[in-house]
Protein backbone atom coordinates (compact mmCIF):
# COMPACT_ATOMS: atom_id res chain seq x y z
CA UNK A 1 0.00 0.00 0.00
CA UNK A 2 1.10 3.29 -1.49
CA UNK A 3 1.26 6.38 1.09
CA UNK A 4 -0.83 8.69 -1.23
CA UNK A 5 -3.55 10.24 -0.35
CA UNK A 6 -7.11 9.45 -2.05
CA UNK A 7 -8.41 11.68 -4.65
CA UNK A 8 -12.13 12.10 -4.55
CA UNK A 9 -12.34 10.79 -8.13
CA UNK A 10 -10.76 7.50 -6.68
CA UNK A 11 -13.01 4.56 -6.66
CA UNK A 12 -13.14 2.16 -3.39
CA UNK A 13 -12.77 -1.26 -2.84
CA UNK A 14 -15.96 -2.87 -3.82
CA UNK A 15 -16.39 0.13 -6.62
CA UNK A 16 -14.05 -1.45 -8.35
CA UNK A 17 -14.52 -4.92 -7.21
CA UNK A 18 -17.76 -4.84 -9.18
CA UNK A 19 -16.16 -3.55 -12.79
CA UNK A 20 -12.91 -4.84 -12.79
CA UNK A 21 -13.88 -8.11 -14.63
CA UNK A 22 -15.81 -5.73 -17.00
CA UNK A 23 -12.61 -3.58 -17.81
CA UNK A 24 -10.38 -7.16 -17.79
CA UNK A 25 -12.89 -8.83 -19.99
CA UNK A 26 -13.06 -5.61 -22.60
CA UNK A 27 -8.87 -5.53 -22.60
CA UNK A 28 -8.45 -9.20 -23.16
CA UNK A 29 -11.32 -8.34 -26.18
CA UNK A 30 -9.89 -5.07 -27.65
CA UNK A 31 -6.41 -4.48 -26.81
CA UNK A 32 -4.95 -1.04 -27.27
CA UNK A 33 -1.41 -0.14 -28.51
CA UNK A 34 -1.56 3.02 -26.77
CA UNK A 35 -2.98 1.65 -22.93
CA UNK A 36 -6.50 1.69 -21.16
CA UNK A 37 -5.88 4.38 -19.14
CA UNK A 38 -9.01 6.45 -19.97
CA UNK A 39 -11.52 3.40 -19.79
CA UNK A 40 -12.26 3.75 -16.02
CA UNK A 41 -13.13 7.57 -16.45
CA UNK A 42 -15.84 6.82 -19.64
CA UNK A 43 -17.29 4.00 -16.80
CA UNK A 44 -16.82 6.22 -13.83
CA UNK A 45 -17.99 9.63 -14.51
CA UNK A 46 -21.42 8.93 -17.35
CA UNK A 47 -22.19 7.18 -14.08
CA UNK A 48 -21.68 9.60 -11.76
CA UNK A 49 -23.78 11.97 -13.38
CA UNK A 50 -26.96 10.14 -13.54
CA UNK A 51 -26.84 9.83 -9.48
Amino acid sequence: MSDRKPCPSDLSDAAWALIEPVITALKARYPSPTGHSGLVRQIRYPAAGAA
